[in-house]
């Protein structure tokens, strides 16, 4: 596989996580389901979408995948608008 279609892909996927989070309040877990994505490129893509300041921790819940206490993620403009930074 060349280089290309690693990046295409890497932009394909950014693009439909952000489309998916535009609509849904969801873990990373929870994300990477629904979209049958590869959790470790999700966590990448998370980071992204956070450093271009689309991206914000909503609140913290239980995954309805793992069960584990996590992070909800929204790129909604009014979720990410009202989230509170440095949520930890």
């Amino acid at each position: 596989m060349s280089a290309g279609n690693n990046y295409n892909n890497f932009d394909a996927e950014l693009k439909q996580i952000k489309a998916y989070l535009l609509n849904h309040n969801a873990s990373a877990s929870m994300v990477a389901a629904a979209l049958k994505i590869y959790r470790p490129s999700l966590c990448r893509h998370k980071r992204t979408l956070e450093s271009n300041g689309v991206l914000k921790v909503t609140h913290k819940g239980i995954c309805k995948i793992t069960g584990r206490k996590v992070q909800y993620l929204s790129c909604d403009p009014q979720k990410v608008k009202g989230a509170i930074d440095g949520q930890e």
